[in-house]
């Protein structure tokens, strides 16, 4: 059997609808994201796409070892087995993508793939043990994707590649005011099944109150309104806490949502879907001495023709700021020096107040300051990111 035979033969069985309660534990999400992939044309444009997007090493796949950060699923984990990679990992932090990942792995024990449970900016990796670092569509869901990339740089291999692909470009001023309808529909609701192609169940406003009214059972309907609605962005601990004090204190949180900034999802900490300046993501990993190739994205990978050409005609012939501007998407290859020298590890304390998930308005976050603010070494943090929640 073939490489993409097998693939096929994977993703045929995995997505069979009569499956769905063998390996969907996301509510429907897997068959929701996925089912196109049961058609075996799909799952070739699927391995095509990543082909495309891994062509810089593809051709020597067999040699290097593979870390998805924020797999999903875990399909392009799968892919890269299948495909040859001498290893394939992926990290995942949403317990139901994570259970998909591994009942996968239990019906095809024979793929040479490794499925762990972390967090973006706390990789269970060695130092210098991964030659590929992929985020695919999932940076735009870490709440500290600065820390990502240290994390990132710290497992990368000396001469190892990151690869970032995501289609949340901040330098586009369409996608930044789509996304604003995006986000509010998130927090405040109500349910839809389509926001600009997103499906919204159960907006963020009422997960926080469900969290609230468990935690809190001595609460009023009054009491959670008030704090759903005063606590928006808050999750795990820091809205237990925020409970907690206005219980005990009659203190009212001062956190209530404020269109165009991108909610985040309570349960998992993680961002619904941020934008990012791939120009800031650039400037980051050169002040750690990578080779950087800042790219803007238009589609295309997956199918070809015009759209894909268009990719690399942009490229070609028009400064990289306006043809960011023009894209929805971007693309990220940053190269760690083969004589690399390792980072300092001390970790540093200063705060910084840094502003970055608006689109129209900055909102501010306290972190340890990122390295190319202000030139030291990077901290470690415990805070949890990755997700693709939707």
């Amino acid at each position: 059997m073939s490489e993409d035979t097998l693939f096929q033969e994977i993703t045929r069985v995995v997505l069979d609808p009569q499956n769905q309660s063998r390996f969907d534990f996301a509510n429907g999400s897997l068959y929701r994201s996925y089912s196109r992939l049961h058609n075996p044309a799909n799952a070739a444009a699927f391995v095509r796409r990543l082909t495309r997007l891994l062509q810089p090493v593809w051709h020597k796949r067999q040699e290097l070892r593979f870390l998805d950060v924020g797999c999903g699923f875990g399909f392009a984990v799968i892919a890269l087995a299948v495909h040859g990679a001498r290893a394939a990992r992926g990290v995942e932090v949403v317990p139901e993508c994570l259970k998909t990942c591994r009942e996968i792995q239990a019906a095809f024990p024979d793929l040479p793939t490794q499925f762990l449970a972390g967090r973006a900016e706390a990789l269970p990796a060695e130092d210098n043990s991964i030659d590929v670092v992929l985020s695919i569509e999932a940076i735009s869901h870490f709440v500290e994707p600065w820390e990502f990339l240290a994390e990132a740089w710290r497992v990368l291999a000396p001469g190892g590649l990151l690869v970032i692909a995501d289609d949340n470009n901040k330098v586009n001023l369409w996608q930044r005011r789509e996304l604003e309808d995006v986000w509010e529909r998130f927090e405040n609701g109500p349910p839809t099944t389509n926001v600009h192609g997103h499906r919204v169940l159960k907006p963020y406003v009422e997960r926080r109150r469900t969290i609230l009214a468990t935690h809190f059972p001595q609460a009023t309907s009054a009491d959670l309104t008030c704090l759903s609605r005063q606590t928006s962005g808050l999750w795990g601990d820091a809205l237990i806490e925020a409970g907690q004090r206005y219980f005990a204190q009659g203190e009212i949180p001062q956190r209530v949502y404020r269109r165009g900034t991108c909610p985040v999802e309570p349960f998992s900490g993680a961002f619904m879907e941020n934008l990012l300046d791939p120009r800031d993501i650039g400037a980051h990993l050169r002040h750690w001495g990578a080779t950087v190739d800042v790219r803007p994205y238009f589609g295309g990978e997956s199918r070809g023709g015009v759209v894909w050409l268009l990719n690399a005609l942009a490229g070609r012939t028009l400064p990289t700021a306006l043809s960011l501007r023009l894209a929805g998407g971007f693309r990220v290859y940053a190269s760690k020096p083969a004589s690399f020298l390792p980072m300092p590890t001390t970790p540093h304390h200063q705060s910084h107040r840094f502003a970055y998930l608006s689109a129209g308005r900055e909102v501010e976050w306290s972190k340890a300051s990122p390295p190319f603010l202000n030139g030291q070494s990077h901290g470690q943090s415990s805070k949890p990111v990755v997700s693709q929640n939707n």
